[in-house]
């Protein structure tokens, strides 16, 4: 199983690394932890700006990838890119190898979800594989299934975890 975590350095962006590389474990899989970066929107932006945005995407990246190969045991792959975080996630879940699409929820109240739909949201409706949103309350997996399938909005495919 190819499993694809989008991370960033929050709490739920860690967690989701963590439920994503025990899934790959326990299948037999890889984990690819992906970092998007967004660059300011300036076309004059100086280099170094550029470079050390990248040092500490990668910094990032490493850490939390060192974190979870330790404590899953998963065979995790390292990427790192510029763009909107979700344009780079659904970019990346078009490769054909990629199963699951995993990445982290900070939950919100319903005029919050109104107002402004969340990255999971709209990668629900675009990638080209399943999401699973996984939030910071979310318990890690404990047998070999990930919980109960529960479906989404309009039909797309969402698995959540359970309690």
């Amino acid at each position: 199983m190819h499993v694809l975590c989008g991370i960033d350095d929050s709490a739920v962006g860690r967690h989701a690394a963590h439920v994503a590389a025990r899934l790959a474990a326990e299948r037999g899989g890889e984990l690819v932890l992906l970092h998007a970066l967004a660059l300011p929107g300036s076309p004059r932006v100086p280099p170094g700006v550029t470079a050390r945005r990248a040092a500490a995407g990668r910094q990032v990246l490493d850490e939390i990838a060192d974190e979870v190969a330790r404590s899953s045991g998963a065979e995790v792959t390292r990427e790192l890119k510029f763009g909107p975080y979700a344009d780079v996630l659904r970019a990346a879940s078009q490769d054909p190898a990629c199963d699951l699409l995993v990445v982290g929820h900070k939950r919100r109240g319903r005029i919050a979800r109104a107002l402004r739909r969340t990255t999971h949201d709209g990668l629900t409706q675009t990638a080209a594989c399943p999401v699973m949103a996984v939030s910071a309350d979310d318990a890690l997996p404990t047998g070999p299934t990930p919980g109960r399938r529960r479906p989404a909005q309009k039909g797309a495919g969402i698995a959540r975890l359970e309690r």
